[in-house]
């Protein structure tokens, strides 16, 4: 098993005991959202080079959205990338996300998760405003909203040289 123990067993702890959600996630009708990487919750520190894979699991099907927000206010949507076809992912059923190295820029950066029950009119590649991360964010929680159940929840990646 790739994974480190602890995280290995909080993916397969049953879903109504939720343990991966970095943050105090928010929860809307219910749905409920959890995000982790390999490094554990919280904040995860990674050097260059080192590969970054995220781990996310919900309580109910859902449409889940991961984004990246880096410490200068940019805004990039990591899933679904635009080669990926989106589909729900099953309640308790871990997705592990494709690796990501690190690269520069380095800093602190706000990974942000989104689960709909419905698709979420986002652009599968963000230009023009969408590439601020307050836009983006403010955004796909009002489609969110309109939508119904929604639930989100973040994380902090620390990288470093």
């Amino acid at each position: 098993n790739w994974l480190p123990q602890p995280v290995y067993q909080e993916l397969y702890a049953p879903p109504e005991k939720p343990k991966l959600a970095a943050t105090v996630p928010i929860v809307q009708q219910g749905l409920r959202v959890e995000l982790a990487t390999t490094h554990g919750d919280g904040v995860a520190s990674y050097r260059q080079g080192e590969k970054v894979t995220f781990i996310a699991r919900v309580n109910r099907a859902a449409h889940i959205y991961l984004f990246n927000f880096d410490s200068k206010g940019g805004a990039v949507l990591l899933y679904p990338a635009i080669d990926v076809t989106p589909t729900q992912l099953p309640p308790g059923q871990p997705l592990i996300l494709p690796e990501l190295e690190v690269i520069p820029p380095f800093g602190k950066d706000l990974v942000w998760i989104v689960a709909s029950e419905r698709r979420l009119a986002v652009p599968r590649e963000l230009t023009g405003d969408w590439t601020r991360a307050e836009v983006t964010m403010k955004r796909v929680r009002a489609l969110a909203r309109q939508v119904g159940a929604f639930g989100e929840a973040q994380l902090i990646i620390e990288t470093s040289p």
